[in-house]
């Protein structure tokens, strides 16, 4: 698997929870967090691919051009 900026490296595999009577949960890697700076609060911006990935990234950098989204 590649990304945009090298080669993507899987972290680890996540189980997704359930939270109210229609929400999904899922957690992000502590390292992810950690090497982005990320908080309790700040908000993160995310866009499919016409492969249907996610990016996610904080919202306060500079948007990625995605088609289709």
């Amino acid at each position: 698997m590649s990304s945009s900026n090298g080669v993507a490296v899987k972290i680890k595999t996540y189980k997704i929870s359930k939270r109210g009577i229609r929400g999904l949960v899922l957690s992000l890697p502590g390292v992810w967090v950690r090497d982005n700076f990320l908080a309790p609060g700040d908000v993160l911006d995310v866009f499919r691919t016409d492969d249907n990935r996610l990016i996610i990234q904080r919202a306060d950098r500079v948007a990625a051009v995605v088609e289709g989204a």
